[in-house]
């Protein structure tokens, strides 16, 4: 084999090498996390009560660590572990806004989703 044919190969080689491990990497990668989806946020004015409705598409389960309106951290006041597939819906105290809808972070697993909460 003259040297261009053994550069060719080496080439395929390693591409071929680079393409199997991409595919592992993000194989692991997609089932080793999970990010939950913000369907429904709402926060009652006369309560001050935020409700967030929070589906699971999987495929481990969901911890709610944390929520965050405005910056101010809200106090949970149920304790939410979301099985995958399933729905949940989140409760969570939070201090009164001024405004017509609420920018928010659910913190789930260790990572943030932003939100944006109606008033009613």
């Amino acid at each position: 084999m003259n040297s261009l044919a053994l550069l060719v190969l080496l080439f395929f080689t390693i591409a071929t090498a680079l393409a199997l491990f991409w595919y592992a990497y993000t194989t692991f990668l997609s089932t080793s996390r999970t990010f939950v989806t913000i369907k429904a946020a709402v926060l009652f004015a006369e309560n001050n009560t935020l409700k967030l409705v929070v589906v699971n598409p999987g495929p481990n389960s969901a911890n709610i660590n944390a929520v965050y309106l405005n910056g101010i951290q809200c106090n949970l006041t149920n304790y939410v572990y979301v099985e995958p597939g399933a729905v949940a819906e989140v409760d969570a105290e939070c201090p009164r806004v001024q405004a017509l809808s609420a920018q928010g972070i659910l913190v789930a697993n260790g990572y943030s989703i932003p939100f944006v909460a109606s008033i009613s």
